[in-house]
């Protein structure tokens, strides 16, 4: 991929992609290959290990953090960590002990953060507010993930068509 600076808009510069009608895909034993949610909490866990060890004081927001379970899943190995959750509902946030925000900037408003994760969830979302927080408050962290668009060619598919096409 990639991405204007003047307008942020993403460009695939690939041209072998799976077809995401194939017979193969279909057929694809997805119970091999998938990344079930805790799996990939667990994996994002061990990336913030490589950068904080387990007494560090830090601020973590997750950007896209649905009910927190990545943020408990930190928690449980980083206690003195802060957690910071952005999402459009947030109540299950709250009741995991999290500070819960609807947009970046209310976030980054109140808290210094540290260390910022977007996991599989940059993809549905306008990519200014992101880009202008981080060019403004730059954390000194920050993971990036999306979905592996080699075992799920639907999703990139969903992606560019559906959710953030480009022109």
């Amino acid at each position: 991929y990639y991405v204007c600076n003047e307008c942020f808009s993403i460009f695939r510069g690939d041209n072998n992609l799976r077809d995401p009608f194939s017979e193969e895909y279909f057929n694809y034993d997805m119970a091999r290959h998938c990344s079930r949610r805790n799996n990939r909490n667990r994996e994002l866990t061990k990336l913030v290990g490589e950068i904080y060890d387990a007494s560090a004081t830090f601020t973590v927001c997750d950007f896209g953090a649905s009910d927190g379970s990545l943020l408990l899943e930190i928690k449980r190995d980083f206690p003195k960590a802060s957690m910071v959750g952005i999402d459009l509902k947030l109540d299950t946030l709250i009741r995991n002990g999290a500070d819960a925000f609807h947009t970046m900037e209310e976030a980054f408003d109140r808290h210094n953060i540290d260390l910022l994760i977007s996991s599989n969830t940059l993809l549905y979302t306008d990519y200014e507010e992101f880009v202008s927080i981080l060019q403004k408050r730059k954390p000194s962290n920050v993971i990036l993930t999306g979905p592996n668009h080699l075992i799920r060619p639907v999703q990139l598919f969903y992606d560019d068509v559906i959710t953030n096409a480009s022109p």
